[in-house]
């Protein structure tokens, strides 16, 4: 049977066998026909082979067993084929329970809620810098916190232009679909504070808010951030899963419901308006907060 060339192993591994072994092996001569009877013919006295050492050989290192590798998680394209499908599949029938498979889906494709809450980036940012600027104003009043990020030139025109412009200051651009994500957050957060305090008489009655109106304001941004983000990343096939475009609204609206009425943040215990948002500890708290909103669809 043939042979075929292995792996050599490592180089410094003892040979098989001792090296007097490889040497040619002399063996004694054949006897000499005798030239006459008289002269008994005389035989050399025949080398002897070396006798082999007696140092023991050392047996080659034994290969370790290869460990069996861990069953490996299913490829993440995998999971979010899944979480497409299902809201696919919400798109066509409706309904809280395909909502629901939706949800768990979306989230196992992002990774689970603490990844989820990583990935949101811009959001977290701009939900800091949006509680930011709310304790600002309640310990500073409107005036000053506008000039801190450079919009107090716009405070004499109506509230909507107020509002808009504290958007542009506090929020991202929206060149990517996350900025677009954070910037909706903080722009529902605000609105909902416009709605809340009656603002459009009078902007700077926003003086007065309290940390409850804060707590629901970072709340309404995080809700805002969350929707859109899974709006964008697989519910971009709603129009065409409905049957009219009027269905295609109903079940984006059903989707915004869904996630607001699922986000109930514990902020209690937590003064929104006393926090040091410039601070590491304030970063970590609303990268909490998102954790514990996304957890909410794992269930």
């Amino acid at each position: 049977m043939g042979t075929q060339t292995s792996n050599s192993g490592p180089g410094d591994r003892q040979p098989l066998l001792p090296s007097w072994a490889t040497q040619p092996m002399v063996l004694p001569s054949p006897p000499v026909a005798p030239v006459a009877p008289s002269v008994p013919n005389v035989v050399p006295n025949a080398p002897t082979s070396p006798s082999p050492p007696t140092t023991p050989v050392t047996p080659p290192p034994q290969p370790k067993p290869t460990p069996v590798p861990p069953t490996p998680s299913p490829p993440a394209r995998l999971h979010w084929s899944s979480a497409k499908r299902s809201m696919r599949s919400f798109a066509k029938s409706g309904g809280t329970r395909a909502l629901g498979r939706a949800a768990r889906a979306y989230v196992r494709a992002k990774g689970g809620s603490r990844r989820a809450a990583r990935t949101a980036a811009a959001g977290r940012k701009a939900t800091v810098r949006l509680g930011g600027f709310l304790a600002d104003v309640a310990h500073r009043g409107l005036q000053k916190a506008a000039e801190r990020i450079g919009i107090a030139n716009v405070l004499g025109q109506d509230a909507e232009t107020v509002f808009s412009a504290i958007v542009d200051a506090i929020a991202p651009s929206g060149a990517t679909p996350e900025q677009s994500a954070a910037r909706a957050g903080v722009s529902d957060a605000l609105w909902r504070l416009y709605d809340q305090l009656s603002l459009q008489d009078d902007v700077f009655k926003i003086d007065a808010i309290d940390a409850a109106a804060a707590a629901k304001a970072v709340e309404a941004a995080i809700v805002a951030v969350i929707f859109n983000r899974w709006l964008q990343e697989v519910g971009l096939g709603l129009e065409e899963r409905t049957a009219s475009s009027v269905d295609a609204v109903r079940r984006e609206r059903d989707l915004k419901d869904y996630v607001r009425q699922s986000v109930h943040l514990d902020l209690e215990g937590t003064d929104i308006l006393e926090m040091d948002w410039r601070s590491p500890a304030s970063r970590q708290f609303i990268e909490n907060k998102y954790a514990e909103a996304y957890a909410v669809f794992e269930v």
